[in-house]
C-alpha cells in the first residue's frame, strides 16, 4: 500500500510544477488547483492502482472531498480519527523541542529528564494555545464538511494511545 504524505509529495510536486506557482507566493498555502492536480497525478500511477494507496492529510475541505470523488480512483475506506478538542490541546501545547539534539519532548507523557534539557526545550510556535483553538475550530467546521461527503465513513477512537490507533485503523484496512 503506497502511503501518500501530502506535504511531502506536493514538495516534489512543485518542484516540477514551479512556473505554475509565483514564487513570491511561496509563502502561503499551496494553491488549491495544483494540490489537487497533483494528487490526481498520483493516484493514477501504476502502483497505485496495483498497491492501493493512502491519503493523509487528503482531502482537508469540502471542496477537495468533492473534487476526489470526481477522481478516477475512489477511496474504497474513509477514516475519521476522532478525539476531543482537550486531547488535541493536551498533547500539542504540553510539546516542545530540544533546540540541541532535535528531541522532541512532552510535560506529561515524555518529559525532559534532566534540568539542562528542559532549559532548552522550545514550543512550536504553532502549537500556542492561540493558535490550536483557531486550528480546531476550523477543523470542526470542515471536519463536518467533509463527514457529509463521506457519510459511510468509519470513526476511530483517537483518544487511545497512537499504537492502539494504528492497531485499529490496520484492523479496518484488512477487512473486506
Amino acid at each position: 500500500m503506497i502511503k501518500l504524505l501530502l506535504g511531502f509529495f506536493l514538495f516534489f510536486c512543485l518542484c516540477v510544477c514551479w512556473y505554475r506557482w509565483i514564487p513570491d507566493r511561496c509563502s502561503g498555502p499551496v494553491p488549491a488547483t495544483l494540490v489537487l492536480q497533483a494528487v490526481k497525478q498520483r493516484l493514477s500511477r501504476v502502483d497505485c492502482s496495483s498497491r492501493g494507496w493512502v491519503l493523509h492529510g487528503f482531502p482537508c475541505n469540502w471542496h477537495q472531498a468533492k473534487c476526489l470523488q470526481g477522481f478516477q480512483h475512489q477511496p474504497n475506506r474513509v477514516f475519521f480519527l476522532e478525539v476531543t478538542d482537550q486531547v488535541c490541546l493536551d498533547r500539542t501545547t504540553l510539546r516542545a523541542t530540544d533546540r540541541v539534539s532535535g528531541e522532541r519532548y512532552h510535560t506529561v507523557t515524555r518529559p525532559a529528564q534532566t534540568v539542562e534539557v528542559q532549559h532548552r526545550l522550545q514550543a512550536a510556535p504553532d502549537d500556542s494555545l492561540e493558535v490550536m483553538l483557531e486550528r480546531l475550530k476550523r477543523y470542526r467546521t470542515e471536519s463536518a464538511d467533509l463527514q457529509s461527503v463521506f457519510p459511510d465513513a468509519v470513526h476511530i477512537d483517537a483518544v487511545q494511545k497512537s499504537h492502539n490507533v494504528f492497531e485499529a485503523l490496520e484492523r479496518r484496512l484488512n477487512t473486506n
